[in-house]
């Protein structure tokens, strides 16, 4: 059995000033308790009424999309029940179905925002962004330091990405004793690296990035004050070919 559930998002992140979204995405939510502060402004400091609460993480979002998943009413009703331990499994079974019912209308994908006791869409307008981040990869099997980073630039350029200045380090990680001349051996390469992408808002095309390199086998990483970088971009018309002279 599937139901229609809210579960958190990066997308459409950024629409508001006061967005914020540490859930893990995917994760089903819980609406978060209210303050009396947030029940008279949703844009209080507290932030409790716009937020909502991952089952699998207790961190919170706010913002969610429209998910069918393999649940049943009395699965997440218990979920709530585990998750909270403040309320009974019938008030917890309450809360659910007042939730299921409040999105069963809602097209699956929607992104949703909350503004107090109102569950309402965002909208999301997909953007272009450029992101610069800082990474760090070890690489097998090198002779020496120009050999690593000559191997890690020439994977990220071949997999599209730019290599905008030149923040690279290369650090020995052969284990004691230390390999002969010549041995190969392995080395950690950190590097600078940018990438113009399409995304729901600027938090949304940083997760889409890192989950990008991640995937090609980078972390990112933060050393001496370096951060991902998210600059929404214009893009440039084609150029419009023009008739030489005869």
């Amino acid at each position: 059995m599937t139901i229609r559930l809210l579960v958190a998002t990066a997308r459409g992140q950024g629409r508001r000033d006061n967005d914020f979204h540490w859930a893990a995405e995917g994760e089903p939510v819980r609406l978060a308790s209210m303050c009396d502060s947030d029940r008279r402004s949703p844009d209080s400091r507290c932030g409790c009424g716009r937020a909502f609460v991952g089952l699998d993480t207790s961190r919170s979002t706010s913002t969610t999309r429209v998910a069918e998943l393999d649940l049943t009413v009395e699965d997440y009703a218990r979920r709530l029940f585990e998750d909270q331990n403040l309320f009974t499994l019938d008030e917890c079974r309450e809360d659910a179905e007042d939730l299921i019912r409040a999105v069963r209308d809602f097209p699956v994908g929607m992104v949703v925002e909350r503004r107090g006791n109102t569950l309402q869409e965002r909208r999301v307008v997909s953007a272009h962004y450029r992101v610069t981040s800082l990474v760090v990869r070890e690489i097998p099997g090198c002779g020496d330091h120009d050999d690593a980073l000559r191997a890690a630039h020439t994977e990220l350029l071949e997999h599209g990405w730019l290599l905008p200045r030149r923040t690279h380090r290369v650090h020995d990680v052969a284990p004691h004793p230390r390999p002969g001349p010549g041995a190969a051996r392995p080395y950690a390469v950190v590097t600078t690296v940018a990438r113009e992408i399409d995304g729901d808002g600027p938090r949304h095309a940083l997760e889409l990035e890192n989950a990008a390199l991640r995937e090609l086998g980078w972390t990112p990483t933060t050393r001496r004050g370096d951060t991902s970088r998210v600059k929404g971009i214009r893009r440039r018309p084609a150029a419009t070919p023009t008739a030489g002279r005869s």
